[in-house]
């Protein structure tokens, strides 16, 4: 019992291996094309996005420290 469990096993992973490989197995072109489409359509706008969240704080954290200083002057 325990080898034909095994080779239903083996026969499922064999079949995710098939799918995987059929991946890979693309030519460069279309390999070149996932790349770029994963850097400019989703790591790129993720830094830009972080780029501009850190922009808004440190604005944010210097209007605080103006608006402070300007207090601390009319005392």
């Amino acid at each position: 019992m325990g080898s034909i469990m095994r080779r239903a096993h083996r026969s499922a992973a064999a079949r995710r291996l098939r799918g995987v490989l059929d991946l890979v197995a693309l030519s460069d072109a279309a390999k070149s094309t996932i790349a770029l489409i994963a850097v400019f359509g989703v790591v790129f706008p993720a830094l830009v996005t972080g780029l501009i969240a850190f922009a808004i704080a440190q604005a944010a954290g210097e209007h605080e420290d103006n608006v402070e200083r300007r207090s601390r002057r009319r005392r």
